[in-house]
């Protein structure tokens, strides 16, 4: 089976939606008030999902918002496994772009402990700025 790259399978998003209070498939008139809830574009997103079995990650992303979700507790890994697929090892979803690795290395998968508080440019035992006042003061052991 060969898949797309940017699409995840339709049927949680459809379940998701079809158990949604507010939406309740099996009563009358759930498609006015799918309407109602996701707007025009979702409920078009919704009927095209069901169509194909497939929706975009972005149909998805704007969908799960309408209804306060994150496509991640519907999908779990299978949406970072998606949203990441053709992006290098050393990409960071959290800025958006190519970090620099090590030499050698690629990615923070393959740092050992301790490299990715310094690559972060922390100490282990002390606070980050910002936040606390001060420094933490070790107490002396005792003798």
């Amino acid at each position: 089976m060969t898949r797309r790259l940017g699409r995840l399978p339709a049927a949680p998003l459809l379940a998701a939606i079809e158990r949604h209070p507010a939406i309740g498939k099996p009563r009358r008139g759930w498609t006015e008030r799918l309407k109602q809830h996701a707007g025009e574009p979702g409920t078009r997103v919704y009927q095209r999902a069901q169509r194909d079995g497939w929706v975009t990650l972005r149909s998805l992303e704007r969908l799960c918002d309408r209804f306060g979700w994150h496509p991640r507790e519907l999908y779990g890994d299978a949406y970072d496994r998606a949203a990441l697929t053709g992006r290098p090892p050393n990409f960071d979803p959290g800025r958006g772009r190519v970090t620099a690795s090590p030499p050698g290395r690629s990615g923070l998968a393959r740092l050992r402990p301790g490299e990715l508080l310094a690559a972060l440019g922390e100490r282990p035992g002390v606070p980050a700025r910002g936040g606390e006042r001060g420094r933490r003061r070790r107490r002396p052991r005792p003798a």
